[in-house]
């Protein structure tokens, strides 16, 4: 490749990440109104069943490769951490407001950096620490605007829903980077939502044993049919 085709490659990138970026901030603005309207849980499943119907009918029709197993064993760990880390940002959602919510999870790329460096030895320049650094600092101005003055409990919760789905979130990008060497977009689309679907159907029956003494996996149903 001549310079001109390596220079066009590095733009490409950093833009691909912004139309991500902004297609994902679009997303959390739905699935805000879906949580508030249906639960954090039932937004997150049907989300999922949702996704993993247009993931496996695009790897039916480009025929994509069925993953070997060390490739589906990290795909099964990035479903199970995209599985929590979503259900506690849909749930925070319900609980602050989404510019807020947003500006909380700035967070996870400062932990991104970090594990990034330990997990995958990537070298971490100044300015990727200073943008790390700044957007801390933007964390720290929207904590403590929640910490002072008047608050409620709700808020908090949520604030700190935030901050564990950022960690997760983080963890997710470093094992999305180990993947996005082994398999395609397609694939990797499929496979999380395909993974979270379970994933969530048995937390919702851990919480719902904790709460009743059983499992009830078709609650997930219940707001929906009321909504009808």
């Amino acid at each position: 490749m001549d310079r001109a085709g390596e220079g066009r490659a590095g733009l490409l990138a950093p833009l691909a990440c912004l139309l991500g970026v902004a297609t994902f901030s679009i997303m959390d603005a739905a699935m805000k109104e879906l949580a508030l309207g249906l639960g954090a849980y039932s937004a997150l499943l049907f989300r999922s069943l949702i996704g993993a119907t247009l993931g496996g009918g695009a790897m039916a029709v480009t025929r994509a490769r069925w993953p070997d197993r060390a490739t589906l064993a990290l795909h099964v760990r990035r479903g199970a951490v995209l599985a929590a880390m979503s259900w506690t940002f849909f749930w925070s959602l319900t609980r602050l407001p989404l510019a807020e919510a947003i500006a909380l999870s700035f967070i996870a790329p400062i932990i991104a950096l970090y594990l990034a460096a330990l997990l995958l030895k990537e070298r971490v320049g100044r300015a990727a620490i200073l943008s790390a650094l700044l957007g801390l600092v933007g964390v720290g101005i929207v904590l403590s605007g929640r910490l002072s003055g008047h608050y409620d409990a709700g808020a908090l919760q949520g604030a700190a829903g935030i901050l564990v789905s950022a960690v997760l979130f983080a963890y997710n990008l470093v094992l999305q980077r180990q993947l996005a060497q082994q398999a395609g977009a397609i694939e990797m689309s499929f496979c999380q939502n395909a993974v979270m679907i379970p994933v969530a159907l048995a937390g919702h029956d851990l919480l719902a044993g904790a709460q009743t003494g059983t499992g009830k996996t078709a609650a997930f149903g219940l707001p929906l049919l009321q909504k009808l």
